[in-house]
């Protein structure tokens, strides 16, 4: 299954794929990556085969569907719903540093989203960002996403002491922002 806007046809989501490990190995092992996300630094050697082989359990178990963001057919970052239960979903994102600012993050969160609404038939999306990334609040912000809090960054996300945003999106909010 591929994810795709026939607008940006560039871009894909599939679902993370063993493929995909020396690519996401590579952008992974970035500081600045784990700066801004769950990922730990020094990224582990094994890390990216660790994560796919974690992910498609999870895919298989029905609670996490995470997939690789590619670019031309090469994994640039993830984008993932994590923890689905009872109507809901936590979106998490990344991609390489060399990729910044140019909207794959938000195109992935935008395919990725739609696939929870569409097809897992969500009722809500929830993400959080940390309070220094700005860039990832505004990729939210585009896809209809509200704040709903700020407190304490969660555990692993960021560095300790950090603060996060926390981020709604319901399905009836989705189904306006996806008719603009």
């Amino acid at each position: 299954m591929k994810l795709f806007d026939a607008r940006r046809p560039r871009l894909t989501a599939e679902p993370v794929a063993l493929r995909h490990a020396p690519a996401i190995q590579r952008w992974a092992s970035d500081a600045r990556i784990a700066a801004t996300t769950q990922m730990p630094h020094p990224y582990p050697e094994d890390g990216a085969v660790t994560f796919v082989a974690e992910a498609s359990k999870a895919w298989k178990a029905g609670t996490d569907f995470i997939f690789a963001i590619c670019v031309d057919d090469e994994a640039i970052g993830t984008c993932g719903l994590k923890h689905a239960h009872q109507g809901a979903a936590e979106l998490g994102y990344w991609v390489g540093v060399p990729f910044w600012g140019q909207g794959y993050a938000s195109q992935a969160a935008r395919l990725v989203a739609g696939f929870g609404f569409e097809q897992l038939g969500l009722k809500r999306v929830e993400a959080h960002v940390l309070e220094q990334n700005p860039a990832s609040s505004r990729v939210l912000d585009k896809l209809g996403f509200a704040e709903f809090r700020r407190d304490q960054a969660p555990c692993g996300c960021g560095a300790e002491g950090d603060r996060a945003i926390f981020y709604n999106l319901p399905a009836e909010v989705w189904a306006t922002v996806t008719r603009a």
